[in-house]
């Protein structure tokens, strides 16, 4: 578990919640830890999140996914126990830092819900959290926030943000002028007027130059996640409901028209001034999920939100990440699985995104498991009937996402008393895995073709990985119709 540096000794915390009108935690009783009425820091948060950690160490766990340009940790929060994670970031832009604070409080909120009644707001948010994990970054633009809330006075280091910062409190931008929400690797290349480092606008050199949006892509390609949402503080709205590829989860319909429901929200749509570079654009084109910015207050022309009226964008927006889990849990099983190795990286509902995204790693392949990843954590076994030369034997057999999965060296047993080579073949009526001996293989300058009455089909010669109790090792196989044949005895 990581241990996030706090800023105040527990006695000082204890002290600043009192004084707030919040008694912490005695025995077994649970209070509210957040105290959103003032400009939230990075400090408060870590200090917050430690206390939370320590209040529900059943519920949250601490870590981080990088490092910020000024070295301050880019804290991710793991809210929940469930298989079906859901990504939320708050504070690309560093004056919209109350939604920082939003998700400090949801995150307190729904934890306090979770041991005294299991409900917040009408929602069951016990069911939520034992289904659902949110994977959580609340400020990923820790130096531009910092810079906004104390001037450049606090800069650790003599950045870039110095030489063009005038004190407004419209600073979006990163401590190097990059705006992080077009730093990412979509639709990138569009040229924009904005090509040096600004408050908003400039999206760096190159695409992921900076570390904070590099730390979020490396994070979301190794962790599978559900729907990706961005809490951003501009007017009152939701970008990303017009979704053209929304066929693949009908669920993110609903998932808007109850959003817009309980917050009397708005509908935006992207522009070519805006829609370059964001972080939903990357996680909507590159995963294939339901993927929303949510602007969570009304819009103001002055930056940032006011803080003290923190409930003015909060009671509208309150139940907003319960009712994306309650969708989440709604979508279908996604069964075309990336593998780099035998390390799972992601799974997609469809075939196309799949093969796309697993071009990008070095041995990776995508295997399609009726059920998805979540019915590989579902195992029982049974014995199955294989026949072999027209006789039956029985092998126990692990039966994972309505597939039969058979020890190596139980088959290769069975195949003890025959030198032959077997066809395998599946009999729907009797039920039964069929090895048929009486092939004959005729080597063809380094190919080999498969010669029987019915057929002529060509076998390339090639290597399989095969995993021994998590040992890798390279077996001969025969690459037949995009499959790999291995000689049982070999792996015997």
């Amino acid at each position: 578990m990581m241990k996030i540096q706090a800023v105040a000794v527990l006695l000082a915390l204890v002290m600043s919640l009192q004084a707030a009108g919040k008694p912490v935690q005695t025995g077994h009783h649970y209070s509210y830890v957040v105290d959103p009425y003032h400009a939230y820091s990075y400090e408060e948060m870590l200090e917050d999140a430690e206390a939370l950690q320590d209040m529900y160490p059943d519920l949250i766990y601490l870590d981080s996914i990088g490092q910020s340009v000024e070295g301050r940790d880019l804290i991710l929060i793991n809210f929940g126990n469930g298989e079906r994670k859901i990504f939320l970031n708050g504070a690309l832009h560093a004056c919209e830092y109350i939604s920082t604070t939003y998700l400090m409080v949801m995150i307190d909120r729904y934890a306090y819900a979770y041991k005294n009644g299991g409900t917040y707001a009408g929602h069951d948010i016990k069911t939520v959290l034992d289904k659902v994990t949110f994977a959580i970054t609340p400020m990923l633009n820790p130096d531009g926030v910092n810079l906004v809330q104390n001037g450049t006075a606090a800069l650790k280091s003599d950045a870039e943000a110095a030489k063009i910062f005038t004190g407004s409190g419209d600073w979006k931008a990163n401590i190097n002028g990059v705006d992080l929400n077009r730093n990412f690797d979509d639709n990138w290349y569009v040229d924009r007027p904005v090509n040096k480092p600004a408050p908003d606008g400039f999206k760096g050199y190159s695409p992921l130059s900076e570390p904070e949006a590099k730390a979020v892509e490396q994070f979301l390609n190794t962790n599978m996640c559900w729907a990706f949402i961005s809490f951003h503080s501009k007017g009152a709205g939701l970008y990303g409901w017009e979704d053209s590829n929304a066929k693949f989860y009908p669920q993110l319909d609903s998932m808007v028209s109850r959003i817009m429901e309980a917050g009397n929200y708005m509908k935006f749509i992207d522009t070519a001034d805006t829609d370059y570079g964001t972080f939903a654009g990357f996680a909507r084109g590159t995963f294939l999920k339901p993927t929303l910015t949510v602007e969570l207050c009304r819009y103001i022309p002055d930056s940032p939100y006011p803080d003290e009226d923190f409930d003015s964008c909060w009671e509208p927006a309150k139940s907003f990440c319960a009712i994306i889990a309650e969708e989440v849990l709604k979508m279908a099983p996604q069964e075309y699985l990336v593998f780099q190795n035998a390390r799972f990286l992601h799974a997609f509902c469809d075939e196309a995104y799949a093969m796309a995204f697993a071009a990008k790693w070095a041995n990776s392949r995508v295997l399609k498991i009726i059920g998805g990843y979540e019915s590989l954590k579902s195992v029982s076994t049974s014995v199955v009937p294989v026949r072999i030369n027209k006789t039956v034997t029985y092998i126990q057999a692990y039966n994972i996402g309505y597939n039969n999965y058979f020890k190596i060296r139980d088959l290769a047993a069975a195949l003890t008393k025959t030198s032959a080579r077997f066809e395998a073949e599946y009999d729907s009526l009797q039920g039964a895995v069929i090895l048929t001996s009486g092939k004959e293989y005729t080597p063809v300058g380094g190919e080999l073709i498969v010669q029987t009455t019915a057929e002529r089909r060509e076998a390339i010669l090639s290597t399989a990985n095969v995993y021994l109790d998590g040992t890798a090792f390279n077996a001969y196989a025969f690459n037949i119709g995009d499959n790999n044949y291995i000689k049982l005895r070999d792996i015997a």
